[in-house]
C-alpha cells in the first residue's frame, strides 16, 4: 500500500500486480498482527512477574528464593519485549535487592529511573533507593 501510495505521489499510476496494494496491506496486516501478540505477550509476563512478587512478598518469613529468580526471569523476558517501560526494572530492582545483590538492584534501579519520564513509578523507586542505600 505505501508503495502504491508513493507510486502515484510520484504521478506513476501503473498497478504492479506484483507488489499491489493488497499484498502491501495484507503485509501491513500481519505485522500489526505480530505486534499485537508480541504487545499481549509482554503484558503477561510482567503481570506473571509481579502478581508473583507480590504474592511471595505477602509471605515474608518464608521468601523462596527460586520463585523470586522466576519472578526475575519473566520480568527480563518482558524487558526483551519492550526495553523502554520502566515497571519492569522497578521489580527486578527490587528482587535483586531482596536476594542481596546490591549492585544488580542499583543498576536496574537506575535504569528504571531514567526511563520513568512521567513519574508513575517515583513512589517504589524512592522508598528502595532508600532501602538500598541503608545496606
Amino acid at each position: 500500500m505505501f508503495k502504491f501510495i508513493k507510486n502515484i505521489s510520484k504521478g506513476n499510476t501503473s498497478i504492479n500486480p506484483n507488489n499491489s496494494a493488497f499484498e502491501e496491506l495484507k503485509s501491513v496486516q500481519s505485522r500489526e498482527k505480530v505486534v499485537s501478540a508480541t504487545e499481549q505477550n509482554y503484558l503477561v509476563l510482567v503481570e506473571e512477574g509481579i502478581s508473583s512478587f507480590k504474592t511471595i512478598l505477602s509471605k515474608p518469613n518464608a521468601i523462596n528464593k527460586n520463585k523470586l529468580k522466576e519472578c526475575g526471569q519473566k520480568l527480563l523476558e518482558a524487558i526483551k519485549i519492550k526495553p523502554t517501560n520502566p515497571q519492569p526494572y522497578v521489580y527486578l530492582s527490587y528482587i535483586y535487592y531482596i536476594l542481596d545483590n546490591d549492585e544488580l538492584a542499583s543498576e536496574y534501579l537506575n535504569i528504571a529511573t531514567d526511563l520513568d519520564s512521567k513519574n508513575e513509578n517515583q513512589a517504589l523507586i524512592s522508598k528502595l533507593k532508600d532501602l538500598i542505600s541503608k545496606k
